[in-house]
């Protein structure tokens, strides 16, 4: 109990540590004359976008940006602080029991094709070039919005190396009865065909469509649908124990909180900027981040409204606090069996005494 207090107010300094350091000095480097040369570019496909957001017009003033940058790196923190919860949670309790396996699983996979993305995107120059040739020779700075950034292949590296050891985990500790779906094992096993053969159409080229680019262009849309689905299993999960123990409520807190301050960010930018494409241009994008806040909703109410009593009795979160009255048929308060076992003793003992006098 102690301890994971302490990591939590950890967790917390850092995200604040962070959001506030690179904010405030990733701002100031913009506002110089001559910037550095921008990274290079690529078609924001996949959420969550990078904190990096062009800064909102000079109307709003210079610290309406510096907000802007800080609420951006903040989020960027707390959706990469949110997948360590979870981890820990399963190995204080050397158990993945109430974890769903298949979000993992699809988690991972979706992450995978976004590391892919982004690091072809960012370091290959072959794929720079088809990217180029597909959108009409356009050159990255008449793009700048669309540039992928350093930052996010660290966060899709990170986040496909948090799943990955959620799922060492799943190997090692404490399953229950649980398994993989049949459903979910289909599904990564077709996805995983759909990429040997697309591999081997480019490298045949057997059509001038048949590009690294288009491929890791398909698989973003791969990492899109597994965002609208990949909490559905756990969701379930939940629904069926009738509890959310297991599932750590730490993690969807981080993600509603980076979920709501991203949203923030593009509303205060658009704003300032008088224009509203930001959101209404990729709908796609904003309506997906608002799904994952809507997911987490349900989650915190599962946790505290729905299944609040069964939780909070298992967690081992509240293994220090007193077991609870247990209520019989009859509605009458029943002493759980320790302290009924204690309570008997101690009457015994009593009786005895009296005897004796």
């Amino acid at each position: 109990m102690e301890l994971l207090s302490k990591l939590r107010l950890l967790g917390v300094l850092l995200i604040l540590a962070i959001g506030v350091g690179l904010g405030l000095g990733l701002h100031s480097r913009d506002e110089e004359p001559l910037s550095p040369p921008m990274p290079p570019w690529g078609p924001a496909a996949v959420p969550p976008s990078p904190p990096n957001h062009p800064p909102p017009a000079p109307s709003c003033g210079q610290a309406v940006g510096m907000l802007s940058d800080v609420i951006g790196w903040t989020y960027f923190a707390a959706w990469s602080v949110s997948f360590w919860p979870q981890l820990i949670y399963n190995w204080e309790r050397r158990s993945v029991v109430g974890l769903s396996f298949d979000f993992v699983l699809l988690n991972f996979c979706g992450f995978g094709c976004y590391s892919a993305y982004n690091i072809g995107l960012y370091y290959v120059p072959v794929v720079q070039q088809e990217y180029m040739e597909a959108n009409g020779g356009h050159s990255r700075r008449v793009v700048p919005e669309t540039s992928v950034r350093v930052n996010d292949v660290f966060f899709a590296l990170h986040a496909m190396a948090a799943c990955a050891i959620g799922l060492l985990q799943i190997a090692c500790y404490d399953r229950g009865r649980q398994r993989f779906s049949v459903w979910c094992l289909a599904s990564v096993a077709l996805f995983l065909i759909g990429v040997a053969v697309g591999v081997v159409l480019i490298v045949a080229r057997a059509a001038p469509w048949c590009t690294w680019f288009h491929f890791l262009y398909a698989l973003s849309f791969v990492k899109l649908g597994i965002s609208i689905v990949k909490y559905v299993p756990q969701v379930l999960l939940n629904a069926r124990r009738r509890s959310t123990e297991g599932w750590s409520i730490d993690n969807v807190l981080l993600d509603f909180s980076g979920g709501a301050l991203s949203l923030t960010q593009q509303m205060i930018d658009c704003a300032c900027a008088a224009d509203w494409g930001g959101i209404s241009g990729d709908p796609v994008k904003f309506g997906l981040g608002f799904a994952s806040m809507v997911f987490d909703v349900v989650f915190m109410m599962q946790h505290y409204v729905c299944f609040r009593v069964s939780s909070a009795h298992t967690s081992g979160f509240l293994s220090e606090v007193s077991p609870p009255l247990l209520l019989c048929e009859t509605g009458s308060p029943q002493v759980p069996m320790p302290q009924r076992d204690a309570i008997d003793g101690a009457a015994t003992s009593d009786e005895a005494c009296c005897k004796d006098s």
